[in-house]
């Protein structure tokens, strides 16, 4: 993992202790928050997935290739970090399709949660908010 060091302006004076972030996956979480629960009808199929080490495009082309549709027809509200444990979700559209068997889906680091459908398609930008946990590790006993 490449390393940076950067100087960024302090409001507050100097840090009083450091440490490491995203040392493992696990040690990023991140879960979305739509603000909204899809309505259960519709030609668009919501997937909520828990992703780990996972690009948020890569998953998308994944469920778009396990369901035969393009990747332009596979949205989402927005993309989460890879070095993370993200939980998010995704739409594909299927108008007049039955839901895939989602047990058949396979793809590393990803599972499936949930499913319901939906009347629009989930765009960028469609959500309320993320909730983020975050370990932060090495850091120094007398901080």
């Amino acid at each position: 993992m490449q390393q940076y060091d950067i100087e960024f302006p302090r409001a507050h004076g100097e840090p009083i202790c450091s440490g490491r972030t995203k040392v493992h996956a696990e040690d990023f979480e991140v879960i979305e928050n739509l603000g909204f629960e899809p309505s259960g009808s519709g030609e668009h199929l919501y997937v909520n997935v828990r992703k780990t080490d996972a690009n948020t495009a890569w998953v998308a082309g994944k469920l778009a290739d396990f369901v035969g549709i393009r990747r332009n027809d596979v949205g989402y509200a927005g993309r989460k970090d890879r070095r993370a444990v993200a939980t998010q979700w995704f739409s594909c559209w299927l108008p007049g399709r039955q839901d895939p068997e989602w047990q058949n889906f396979r793809a590393e680091g990803v599972e499936i949660l949930a499913t319901s459908r939906h009347s629009r398609k989930l765009k960028r930008g469609n959500l309320v908010s993320n909730a983020f946990r975050i370990i932060v590790r090495d850091v120094p006993e007398q901080a």
